[in-house]
């Protein structure tokens, strides 16, 4: 019997029979006609120059045992699903120990970077996830021969998953998540996606909303796991954990500055910022302003915004001795240890229709929590942090002023209102346990 549901798919473009075959030729002829012409341009810009002919397959893979058991390979697209990833791969690695190797795949330069720094002497090799023409995935696969595969999050190549499944390797797709626009898309689009999903034996979801997601795509229930998220599982470093005091003097901040962080911001979201910390400034003593782009690319740009309003402003990478008004972080992987420092944390792309960054980081290290009105791409947990009295929404300048001020003005309310945001995201820890179990149990059942 048929448990999967009647789907009703808005504007489905062509049929299988037809799309399936243009997807196969357009990369096998057109894409890499188009890619060569557009070369040049893509040597303008290091991260793609970096990553585009080790995902074509000309770069070196992982050297493993041909003659051992097949790794587990995990693919995580960028940042974001690199750090969700990280404590997945800490537990298979303790649990498999020398038994099996796991390798991580990632598909942009500035995920390779946050994985070779999180993920050294985790991992026991890093590469690029291949474009989806035949010979780049077909190479790629061949060299790795996985006994597993794990998808974090996002990232499905119809290529890919398609010659995965006919080689006979279990796929698993963890901490699903489904936009409602990438919903319409992939509805629209099922004569080719319809394959690419029905390779996965098993969908996790982030959230039972997000479960409710895959069952209207048309994934059937019996392939829907637990749903949970990597990210509650996050270990995010303690204010003294390494030394606070050596972490405001990489800031050139002092001991007893107080410090306000926007995390994550996108461009805008910095004027407000300074905005409302030239205000509080004036009236609260040894406030800093610390910035963290999303894009560390931005740095020098947002510098010179903040120098143009007249603070004292430095790069983390070019800073000398001083002591700074504001402190641009240009450089990845050192937001959840500066989150560690703040009395209160802006979560950025949420001032600005972005769909809001995350917030369980700062959650995990205690803060209270100020964003904008989107955040689409955190729908379930902003909601909750606010109820929780952790987090507070703004829809402008003069909101945001006026939770920052309350909070800076009351440092007991402040510490309560992170204690509270803690407590809402530990009770969601758990979920990669709970897929290391379920990992191990396919691995022993797989063959050789």
């Amino acid at each position: 019997m048929n448990n999967r549901p009647k789907v009703k798919r808005p504007g489905l473009i062509c049929p299988t029979w037809l799309v399936r075959p243009a997807y196969h030729l357009a990369w096998g002829s057109v894409v890499p006609f188009a890619l060569a012409l557009s070369w040049p341009f893509l040597l303008l810009k290091e991260k793609r120059r970096e990553a585009f002919l080790p995902r074509l397959g000309f770069q070196p893979y992982p050297k493993l045992d041909p003659a051992g058991p097949g790794p587990v390979w995990i693919h995580a697209l960028s940042v974001g699903e690199v750090l969700s990833a990280v404590p997945l791969i800490e537990g298979l690695q303790q649990r498999l120990g020398s038994s099996r190797s796991v390798v991580v795949s990632v598909s942009t330069a500035s995920g390779r970077w946050i994985a070779e720094k999180r993920l050294k002497g985790k991992a026991d090799g890093l590469f690029y996830f291949p474009y989806d023409t035949a010979f780049a995935y077909r190479r790629c696969i061949s060299r790795i021969r996985p006994a597993l595969f794990v998808l974090i999050e996002t990232d499905v190549w119809p290529g890919s998953l398609g010659h995965l499944r006919a080689r006979g390797v279990p796929c698993l797709l963890v901490n699903g998540r489904l936009s409602d626009r990438s919903l319409r898309l992939f509805s629209r689009w099922w004569g080719l996606f319809g394959s690419a999903f029905g390779a996965f034996d098993r969908i996790y979801p982030q959230s039972a909303r997000q479960a409710g997601q895959y069952l209207r795509l048309g994934v059937g229930p019996d392939r829907l796991g637990p749903s949970g998220n990597l990210k509650y599982d996050a270990r995010v470093p303690s204010a003294t954990e390494g030394g606070g005091r050596s972490l405001r003097a990489v800031l050139g901040l002092a001991p007893t500055d107080r410090i306000l962080i926007g995390g994550s911001t996108h461009p805008g979201e910095e004027l407000h910022l300074l905005s409302v910390f030239a205000r509080l400034r004036a009236e609260i003593a040894g406030l800093k302003l610390v910035l963290v782009p999303r894009d560390p690319g931005r740095g020098g740009e947002v510098r010179d915004v903040c120098r143009a309003s007249g603070f004292e402003t430095a790069l983390l990478t070019d800073r000398e001795a001083g002591h700074p008004d504001v402190v641009v972080v240009d450089r990845l992987g050192f937001l959840s240890r500066f989150y560690s420092l703040a009395e209160i944390a802006f979560v950025g792309g949420s001032l600005v229709p972005k769909g809001g960054q995350n917030p369980i980081e700062p959650a995990l290290a205690g803060k209270p929590i100020i964003f904008g009105p989107d955040m689409g791409d955190f729908s379930e947990i902003a909601p909750e942090l606010i109820e929780a009295g952790g987090a507070r929404m703004v829809v402008d300048r003069s909101g945001l002023l006026a939770a920052c001020s309350d909070w800076l003005r009351n440092p007991q309310r402040a510490a309560e209102a992170g204690r509270k945001a803690r407590q809402a995201v530990e009770r969601h820890r758990g979920m990669a346990d709970r897929l290391e179990s379920e990992i191990m149990n396919l691995l022993e059942r797989a063959p050789s």
